[in-house]
């Protein structure tokens, strides 16, 4: 059924780093080093959904994030690493769940990340009741550089009306603020592509200096045995 999806997350519990071995460049010339953001299923720049992905069926993702400006590589270039990650979920449970993954930014030269959820559907705890996930994203392999392990919790509901329009927003003055929307298209039932623009809480921090970029995210279940 087409549905209206909100989701809100919550500040990260633990500090927002602003610095990675990824470069951007700012504005004026000066090279920064910034956060790439990593997650497993996003909805539109949250680092998740409330929910987890389903039983035996992994989850693969091609997010990218970019606005006008120098081509990407270049000096000031407002692009962050294109994103390809792999979700699979671990406890087959209809109340608790869980689910783990791994994120591959490039370009970029420390490139993978980890992260892990626990998450409650809709209604498991009582009729109506919200989807609710946490967990930790941006698990990364070098100590003191991408080991940024930032923690979230998010509460999802989901209502029946036209269309299908995903919005979420992250909180903080930092690298991880912003909100977003975006519209999803689906080319087949296990095949998603999602539009939007993301307006960023501080734009000081973000590649090219930019307060606004564009992204585009495919999403591809893959059922297995099927």
């Amino acid at each position: 059924m087409p549905r209206l999806r909100i989701c809100l997350s919550a500040r990260q519990v633990c500090s927002a780093p602003k610095t990675t071995e990824f470069r951007s460049t700012g504005p004026n010339g000066w090279s920064r080093r910034t956060r790439a953001n990593s997650w497993s299923r996003r909805t539109v720049w949250a680092p998740s959904t409330a929910v987890c992905q389903a039983a035996d069926v992994p989850h693969i993702t091609y997010d990218t994030y970019f606005g006008k400006g120098p081509v990407a590589g270049s000096q000031g270039a407002p692009n962050y690493p294109i994103d390809t990650g792999l979700t699979i979920r671990l406890i087959p449970s209809d109340k608790i769940q869980a689910e783990a993954g791994f994120d591959a930014l490039l370009p970029s030269q420390d490139r993978l990340f980890l992260n892990a959820k626990l998450c409650t559907p809709e209604s498991s705890l009582f009729k109506g009741s919200p989807a609710i996930g946490g967990g930790i994203y941006d698990v990364g392999t070098k100590k003191g550089v991408t080991d940024f392990n930032a923690l979230y919790l998010m509460v999802q509901k989901s209502f029946p009306v036209g269309g299908y329009i995903a919005t979420d927003v992250q909180t903080g003055k930092n690298v991880l603020g912003a909100w977003g929307f975006g519209t999803n298209i689906y080319v087949a039932d296990n095949v998603s592509l999602l539009i939007g623009p993301v307006f960023y809480l501080d734009k000081a921090v973000q590649p090219g200096g930019k307060d606004i970029l564009w992204t585009v995210q495919l999403d591809v279940d893959v059922p297995l045995g099927k």
